[in-house]
């Protein structure tokens, strides 16, 4: 949780020291993601609510064995994708790791090899954490201004009427003219109505009256 969030939690040499829910911010291309460090499955603290209703559960393991005890025994009425850490893997030499990613690629697993001591592996981890959500990146661009840092976080399948919506309900009328660029343009500052259908990284500029 500390190598990935802003959260600063307890860190011990000893197991199960997490005894409540820890709660951290990942920041990851200027997208905000909620990270949940639970109590360990065996703690009476741990709450299966969580899982039940999160987007995605990250499974942290130390051995293969076992990740399907884990996966046939507490999540099954959960519907969120699943992401295993195998972590600790500064512990491990090369052929080792080899072998249990050979495995885990095996199984069709979705997951990563990190070590929390050397960091090996943390990047790809804030990579995997945000590929697993269904969302799209809009950048809002003022007419004669460089496009918004801070992307708005859209659905997929989303359209410009939805993201004027986002912006005011009471914006519709005041539009004058749409343009976009990114992904789901033909060609840069095309003009476009607000039925057209966006992709991530898009710019969105309105004009209006």
């Amino acid at each position: 949780l500390s190598c990935i969030t802003n959260a600063q939690p307890l860190i011990t040499n000893h197991q199960f020291n997490t005894y409540q829910p820890e709660l951290g911010t990942m920041d990851y291309d200027n997208v905000k993601i909620q990270i949940i460090d639970q109590p360990s499955l065996k703690s009476d603290n741990f709450d299966i609510g969580l899982v039940n209703n999160t987007d995605l559960i990250i499974i942290v393991v130390k051995n293969t064995e076992e990740i399907k005890n884990i996966q046939e025994n507490y999540f099954q009425r959960s519907k969120a994708k699943q992401l295993i850490i195998f972590n600790k893997i500064d512990l491990l030499n090369e052929s080792e790791k080899r072998k249990i990613e050979a495995y885990l690629r095996s199984k069709k697993y979705n997951f990563v090899l990190t070590s929390a001591i050397t960091k090996e592996g943390i990047k790809e981890l804030k990579e995997k954490i945000f590929s697993n959500f269904d969302i799209l990146r809009i950048y809002l661009k003022e007419p004669n201004k460089e496009p918004s840092n801070v992307p708005m976080i859209m659905r997929p399948g989303a359209t410009i009427k939805d993201v004027a919506d986002k912006i005011s309900k009471q914006m519709l009328p005041a539009i004058k003219e749409i343009h976009i660029w990114g992904p789901s343009s033909k060609f840069p500052n095309q003009k476009v109505g607000l039925s057209h259908e966006l992709k991530d990284k898009d710019i969105v500029e309105f004009r209006t009256r």
